[in-house]
């Protein structure tokens, strides 16, 4: 990573929460020190991210000049992005990296988590588009000789603490007892804030819900600290399994209920208390009247504005938009649009968005939510924060 930046190349890396991205990035800094600026994104605030930004610009340009070469150390990228700033830092950046004379001189690497934002939609090409993405790194049978675990079988270790190890290398922890225990407390206070950093087809495996074939390549980089491995098989190691993350997605994440009036109250829990939601799903039109028959069974049980996303029916199912706004016109505080066919590539996952907030649910497929299909395993999963901005996918969208 470090001859990436050098050449001035522009580097992404994410993970989970306490899985090491704050170390990796100290460690970089730290090969670096005199032509290196470290920022925290965490530290931006309303209030001080006008002055942060310019500072540094300012700081990367300057050092640049005076050493022929800069490096910009971005630790928890996203915490800054969605600041109400975000917009201009990451334009302001834009033109540092990749437009300026100091575009082969200033190398940047940024950390963030899976559901913290690293790229917000604005004209033009993404930063994040010219960036190489790199995983966290993985512990192996020479970290264990390394770090004075020589003593320890590489494999029962792997099969207690997954990767988890990555971030304890510097504590220079000796036996596999304190080893454990250890990363277990480590990670015990903030079981919930992992799974809530999970993407969805990840908590849906960790549930059971889900293959391990059916894995978005993402979803499988997420999961490696959590996880041992062999034969290519992976499963949930043990410390993370007594430090609560199973519970956490037990307890967030109930299994869906099987006939279409337990659907309809289930569907009203999970928008309780919320002015707005956004239901995304590309299915979702598909059968008008299954729609029309679960927003009926869905009246009286909530008072939560909904929102209807999918695409229009397709020629093989008989139906049309007519067909659609029909099923819909009899209902207040129901609104429908078909998706842009421009975006169906990115909108294919199943998701409750609280608008006007960053997160949601994933839900099962909508012929699950109306009663057709078995729910089997099928889960409503929690997410922190999308990936996304739906507001922006809900503009282009066009009224049913």
């Amino acid at each position: 990573m470090s001859e990436y930046l050098l050449d001035g190349d522009l580097v992404v890396v994410r993970g989970l929460p306490r899985t090491g991205k704050t170390n990796l990035a100290q460690a970089l800094f730290n090969e670096f020190q005199e032509t290196a600026v470290f920022v925290a994104g965490r530290e931006f605030t309303e209030n001080n991210q006008a002055d942060l930004i310019q500072a540094i610009i300012e700081e990367l340009k300057q050092k640049a000049e005076s050493a022929g070469i800069s490096q910009l150390i971005f630790d928890d990228y996203g915490a800054a992005l969605r600041r109400s700033h975000g917009g201009r830092l990451q334009s302001q950046l834009y033109g540092l990296l990749v437009d300026s004379e100091y575009s082969r001189d200033i190398g940047a690497v940024f950390f963030s988590r899976w559901q913290g934002p690293i790229h917000i939609p604005l004209r033009g090409s993404p930063l994040i588009s010219r960036a190489r993405f790199f995983a966290l790194p993985t512990f192996d049978s020479a970290d264990l000789i390394q770090y004075g675990w020589s003593s320890l079988s590489y494999s029962s270790v792997q099969a207690d603490i997954g990767h988890l190890a990555v971030s304890l290398m510097r504590s220079q922890v000796v036996g596999s007892r304190l080893l454990t225990s250890s990363l277990e407390q480590s990670i015990k206070a903030d079981a919930p804030l992992i799974v809530g950093d999970l993407p969805s087809d990840a908590v849906e495996f960790l549930a059971g819900a889900r293959t391990q074939e059916g894995l978005s390549g993402e979803a499988f980089e997420s999961l490696l600290p959590l996880v041992w491995d062999n034969d290519d098989k992976i499963g949930i190691a043990q410390v993370p399994q007594s430090a609560g993350i199973l519970r956490a997605i037990q307890g967030m994440a109930p299994g869906w209920p099987d006939s279409r009036n337990d659907s309809s109250k289930r569907f009203a829990q999970l928008v309780a208390g919320w002015d707005k939601a956004l239901w995304c799903d590309r299915y979702l039109y598909q059968d008008p009247p299954r729609l029309e028959s679960f927003l009926s069974s869905l009246r009286g049980r909530t008072a939560t504005n909904l929102r209807l996303l999918g695409a229009i029916p397709m020629p093989d199912t008989g139906y049309t938009a007519a067909d659609v706004r029909a099923a819909i016109s009899s209902y207040d505080g129901v609104e429908a649009r078909f998706m842009n066919r421009a975006d169906y590539r990115l909108l294919h996952d199943r998701h409750l968005v609280h608008v006007g907030a960053d997160g949601g649910f994933v839900l099962p497929v909508c012929r699950v939510i109306f009663g057709v299909d078995r729910a089997g395993s099928a889960v409503a999963a929690p997410v922190a924060r999308f990936g996304i901005t739906y507001a922006d996918f809900w503009r282009r969208a066009s009224p049913v």
